[in-house]
């Protein structure tokens, strides 16, 4: 107990340590920042998540924001195609630069000088606006070839070049590719130029969006009320969330003014993160403060002194500050599942805290000694603080064996949280002690709290020792109807899902889903490894057999591809011809114009000929090309070799996009040859991919915790029996957990998942504090019946203030705006009284079956504590 000796003798010393050390991870710990991309929830090098950034760079695809436009009395009037139009218009035009970017050119033209410096002036000259995105891009042009240029100024010109262009496609009924064909060969142009005036105008503009396939579901909807404009990002999302926040803004904001009586709704996946970065910061700020609050009443009310309050509020904020600078530091960013694990830290990080001013009260109330009863509270209670924040760092760390990433992250984290708590709790909390003045003695204290909550306690001890078989069958009835209950349990997740019904992001996505092709994107890469492999006929009708084959579903909204374009030109360049509203076959037979002379002239005569379907493929592809179509490089790669089949989904529940995934995969076992390769990407394949994930993550994390807790508590019992005893209320309380799951119709997600570690990392405390009183009660000479009471009357006691605390913690989860984060809170609380509970009758039961062994010969090694017992 030297270490706390001289704690106490340079308590300003520790304290001003601590202060320090908070104060350099504070500094670290502005550089958090907010992602929730699917990708961040998967390791970098997942097969998945290679080939959705294969995916990115080979078809140039970025993430699209979805504009509905909806109005009941139908889109096609002057009025809503005039919103659709602008919208459109305006929609391309949009930056988003700051003044300090301006300052920013402007720095570095007069640091670069000379020709840059007169460069820079004219774009600065009037702002940055829409109109220098072709000066701003010839400067970048020119300092990426100058070699002795900053590779800083290059880096910040790539970035204000996104800012001024930080769309790259805005596609609508105004503004895609229309292919027609005319005399003069095959047109591509927007199907509405000008906004029709005239009752003919709006049938013809209708009639034409409806006679192409690729545009309805699309562009339109089926029932003609809604238009959907569809604005592309330049860049990749989780490359600048800052930039694609400052897009939603803008685009919000122009859209505001167009407002009714249209519906007007932006959604899409960029959107769904912008909307949960958003209510997550929300979140943060509002839940973070109250549950502060809410543990401080729970503790003053336990204590009746403020420091009690005080001390172990400290203990948590500091641990707080030192684990979000650690996150600082590597450089991790808080996900959706990182982002309540302030709330938990404060809820589980008060434990110690609890405990340590729970034991220097009763030494108070003994020796009415300052020093004596600091010195003897880390005495009794050191060891314990340790083992106990070691077995919940081993609960939380078996996390890191998880393969999704943000569930690794919030393991390794809340360990790193737990330690800092531990460090913390033995060096500030005595030294805390120490300068402050002692409680003041009330009369009849220790007795109130005998004769209020310890006198149930005890009774609560006594039915457990005396009733223990009852105990035992009630534990192996609820075993079994747990393990029964798991197997109901159903695994999905669902992005919008996780939102309130009342969210602006749920109403933008019920309309858009409801009306259009769908809010989820899978994207299917056909590879066929041979240059213009896409041209052979028989591979086009595959993709488009494929095709068909999703969009029976009924959940597949739209798909489209290379095939729908060739079929598209196949039908214009033959009259519009419904009989040729297909694909070329291998052989097809045309009919070729020439001049031959008849009766002394030349007339013009037309013959059949037969020209292979590659080659009419290959030559619709070009007059595509040549008509100025720009579309196909999403679709196919530069040699023709690979296409990307686009498929939007009504749902993102991961069960029905799973569906559709192995829809596709037993149709391309079977049709497509095995020297095509066919792989899956896009936001949907990773929100299946990582629901698979979960569950062999989560059966290998918690199979870890449980060995990683098993060896602990043997090791400190230096007893495998009572390493498995103390396991015991842990393994229940799993099992609690998956049958609340199962009977309340809930989904394992990624959020759900992580509820039976939480309650095993925490939960286990209760057993190692139990267990080590009970051990020293029966070391300092009492027989089994009485250190169970005074275990449970002292203990006992903490565990409850303590499970309290955490369970009130946790249910501040309920005011989330996530769905997932609200049913996490209520099973943890729930799970925590039943874990406390579990631990107060399920070990006195097994005590008093062992009442007549004596302390195992190794347990005498143990340091001997001195324990208090109360009158």
């Amino acid at each position: 107990m030297r270490f706390f000796e001289i704690v106490l003798k340079y308590p300003k010393t520790v304290i001003g340590v601590v202060l320090l050390v908070t104060l350099f991870f504070g500094w670290h710990m502005r550089k958090v920042e907010l992602n929730n991309s699917i990708e961040e929830l998967l390791p970098e090098d997942h097969p998945s998540v290679l080939q959705d950034k294969e995916l990115k760079h080979v078809f140039n695809s970025r993430e699209m924001i979805l504009i509905g436009v909806v109005s009941d009395d139908g889109i096609f009037n002057p009025t809503t195609l005039r919103k659709v139009k602008e919208l459109t218009e305006l929609a391309w035009q949009v930056t988003v630069t700051e003044p300090s970017d301006v300052r920013e050119l402007e720095r570095w033209g007069e640091e670069l000088g000379g020709r840059y410096q007169q460069n820079i002036r004219n774009v600065v000259s009037d702002g940055l606006t829409v109109t220098d995105r072709g000066p701003v891009n010839n400067l970048l042009i020119e300092a990426k070839s100058d070699a002795g240029l900053e590779p800083r100024f290059v880096s910040f010109l790539e970035v204000l070049q996104l800012k001024l262009s930080p769309l790259s496609d805005v596609i609508s009924l105004a503004e895609v590719d229309n292919i027609t064909s005319s005399e003069f060969g095959l047109n591509v142009e927007p199907p509405m130029e000008a906004v029709p005036q005239t009752d003919e105008g709006l049938t013809q503009l209708a009639a034409t969006m409806f006679s192409n396939e690729m545009f309805v579901n699309l562009l339109v909807s089926p029932d003609s009320t809604g238009a959907l404009i569809l604005a592309e990002l330049s860049f990749y999302y989780d490359d600048h969330l800052d930039i694609a926040e400052q897009v939603f803004a803008q685009l919000e904001a122009l859209a505001g003014p167009y407002r009714g009586p249209e519906k007007i709704q932006l959604a899409g996946v960029p959107m769904v993160n912008v909307y949960t970065t958003s209510y997550m910061s929300g979140d943060m700020a509002k839940l973070t403060p109250l549950v502060i609050v809410l543990v401080m009443v729970v503790m003053y009310l336990s204590f009746r002194m403020l420091k009690g309050v005080f001390i172990p509020l400290s203990v948590v904020l500091v641990a707080l500050v030192w684990t979000l600078g650690v996150m600082g530091l590597l450089g991790r960013p808080i996900t959706l599942i990182v982002a309540f694990m302030p709330v938990m830290l404060i809820a589980i990080g008060i434990a110690d805290g609890i405990h340590l001013i729970t034991e220097y009260k009763l030494l108070w109330a003994k020796y009415h000694d300052r020093h004596r009863a600091v010195i003897g509270t880390m005495h009794a209670l050191a060891r314990p603080v340790i083992l106990t924040s070691l077995t919940t760092m081993a609960g939380f760390a078996a996390l890191a064996t998880s393969s999704l990433q943000s569930i690794k992250d919030f393991g390794i984290f809340t360990s790193v949280g737990v330690f800092a708590a531990m460090v913390v709790s033995l060096t500030l909390v005595p030294a805390a002690l120490g300068l402050m003045k002692p409680p003041k003695a009330r009369a009849g204290t220790v007795a109130d709290q005998r004769t209020r909550l310890t006198l149930g306690l005890e009774l609560l001890g006594n039915f457990a020792i005396n009733r223990r078989r009852w105990v035992y069958v009630g534990t192996l009835a609820l075993a079994l109807l747990s393990g029964l209950a798991m197997t109901r349990i159903e695994v999905g997740s669902t992005m919008v899902g996780l939102f309130k019904q009342d969210s602006e992001i749920t109403h933008a996505s019920d309309m858009i889903k409801d009306k259009f092709g769908g809010i989820e994107v899978m994207n299917i890469v056909v590879d066929t490894k041979i240059k213009d492999g896409l041209k052979d006929p028989e591979v086009l009708e595959s993709i488009a057999a494929l095709q068909d084959t999703l969009e029976s579903l009924g959940i597949v909204g739209y798909t489209v591809s290379l095939a729908d374009y060739v079929k598209r030109t196949n039908l214009v360049m033959n009259g519009n011809d419904p009989s040729f509203n297909r694909l070329p076959r291998g052989t097809e037979v045309v009919m070729e114009t020439e001049w031959v002379e008849q009766g002394g002239r030349e007339v013009e005569v037309e013959r059949p000929i037969e020209v292979s379907g590659r080659d009419l493929i290959g030559q619709y592809v070009l007059l595509y090309e040549n008509a100025g179509g720009d579309d196909l490089e999403k679709l196919a790669d530069f040699d023709y070799s690979k296409a990307n089949i686009v498929v939007m989904i009504r749902e993102d529940y991961t069960p029905i996009l799973k569906n559709v995934m192995q829809t596709a995969q037993a149709f391309t076992t079977v049709h497509f040859g095995t020297d095509i390769d066919v792989t899956y990407a896009g936001c949907s394949t990773l929100c299946v991919v990582a629901d698979d994930l979960l569950i062999s993550g989560q059966l290998k994390s918690l199979g870890a915790a449980f060995v990683a807790v098993l060896i602990l508590l043997t090791l400190i019992f230096r007893s495998v029996r009572y390493g498995l005893v103390g396991l015991l209320p842990m393994v229940l309380t799993v099992l609690l957990v998956f049958m609340l799951l199962s009977t309340s119709g809930l989904r394992l997600d990624a959020g759900s998942a992580l509820v039976a570690s939480i309650v095993l990392g925490i939960g286990v405390d209760y057993s190692v504090h139990f267990l080590s009183r009970y051990r020293s009660l029966r070391r300092a000479g009492l027989d089994f019946r009485d250190a169970v009471r005074e275990a449970m009357a002292t203990t006992g006691r903490a565990i409850v203030f303590n499970s309290l605390a955490v369970a009130i913690g946790f249910l501040v989860l309920l005011l989330s705006s996530f769905w997932p984060v609200i049913h996490m809170g209520w099973l943890v609380a729930v799970n925590m009284i039943f874990s406390a509970i579990l631990a107060m009758v399920l070990l006195p039961a097994v005590m008093g079956s062992w009442k007549g062994e004596a302390e195992p010969v190794a347990a005498q090694l143990e340091p001997r504590i001195d324990v208090p017992v109360t009158a």
